[in-house]
């Protein structure tokens, strides 16, 4: 009987998230989604975002806790795609494989000053840094987000 439980549990947890394996995948299952416009030019826009990113959510670059020959925490990185009109970002934990929490679409518009950032997360738990993302794409210098 206690196994039944433990089972059912074990299910229950596993079947709650499934994170996406793809870029693409992220944008079709994504749950939380947030899109804003900026008035500045592309490239600072993505030089701010890339700031914020690099901060936050690239450990690849940072110190591992290495206890008995095992890293401790998360892998976390991001990818990036560019064309001449739209910049994206994939945020992934883990290496093997990689799991995206997190897009987010740079698209300017129209020749103009103006550029649109499209953001979809894996779950709405994410929506808290949303507000973030926006004010660093801003160009504010925001805190990671705990």
């Amino acid at each position: 009987m206690k196994s039944i439980y433990i089972a059912f549990l074990t299910m229950t947890l596993t079947g709650c998230m499934t994170f996406p394996k793809s870029p693409q995948e992220l944008k079709d299952m994504g749950s939380a989604r947030h899109q804003f416009i900026i008035n500045k030019d592309m490239i600072s826009v993505e030089e701010n975002i890339d700031e914020f990113l690099n901060k936050c959510y690239n450990t690849k670059n940072k110190a591992k806790i290495v206890l008995n020959h095992v890293s401790l925490g998360p892998d976390m990185g991001f990818e990036k795609t560019k064309s001449s009109n739209q910049i994206g970002y994939s945020v992934y934990i883990g290496l093997d494989p990689k799991l995206y929490s997190l897009g987010i679409d740079v698209i300017n518009l129209n020749e103009s000053k103006n550029v649109k950032v499209d953001v979809v997360a894996v779950t709405s738990m994410w929506k808290r840094i949303f507000p973030r993302l926006e004010r660093a794409a801003n160009g504010s210098d925001e805190r990671c987000p705990a």
